[in-house]
């Protein structure tokens, strides 16, 4: 109890004293700011993450890593303690207490996919500015075919990128990555 604890007065102290009494602190808010592309690769991605998605030897498991359509907050708008502030208007975002954080480099997430022929568009993964109301370092790992967007049901449905090349795109986020916070429970 002594971890939970030390978060609740953590973010009181922090909504009191540093907040101004507001549920999350001013940078985590859009208000006027535009969108700020591009990422840079230079840049640390954030993942929130679910105590069931550790692994027995503390480490992420890599199917906690989605592909395609990813949300990330990226460290040039946020910390890490970020993620686990609740959301009122997001269900289940009061869930922190079995959350944890996982940091890696923007870098990791941008790849480009090997097509079938040279007349293909090329496949790759972006990271895009998606800012939010109340989160504006909000970003999606999105796929791309050429100049258009995959959604996630398009990927299903045509399977544009096999699954031994998703499972490598995974593997390089988790290799490259570090549990930052770990949840309570």
């Amino acid at each position: 109890m002594n971890g939970l604890f030390r978060r609740k007065a953590t973010y009181w102290c922090n909504r009191i004293l540093h907040w101004g009494f507001r549920d999350r602190p001013s940078r985590m808010l859009q208000g006027e700011k535009q969108i700020d592309e591009p990422v840079a690769e230079i840049e640390c991605l954030y993942m929130r993450f679910r105590t069931s998605d550790l692994k027995a030897d503390g480490k992420l498991a890599s199917a906690a890593i989605r592909f395609p359509d990813h949300s990330v907050n990226r460290s040039k708008y946020a910390e890490p303690s970020d993620l686990l502030i609740a959301d009122p208007d997001v269900p289940k975002s009061t869930d922190w207490i079995i959350q944890g954080v996982y940091s890696f480099p923007a870098s990791l997430a941008f790849h480009s996919f090997d097509t079938a022929s040279a007349a293909s568009p090329v496949r790759q993964t972006r990271v895009e500015h998606d800012p939010l109301v109340r989160n504006y370092a909000h970003c999606e790992i999105r796929l791309y075919s050429g100049p258009n967007r995959i959604s996630p049901a398009q990927q299903d449905e045509t399977n544009l990128i096999s699954k031994p090349e998703r499972t490598r795109w995974r593997l390089r986020i988790y290799e490259g990555g570090r549990v930052v916070l770990r949840p309570l429970v």
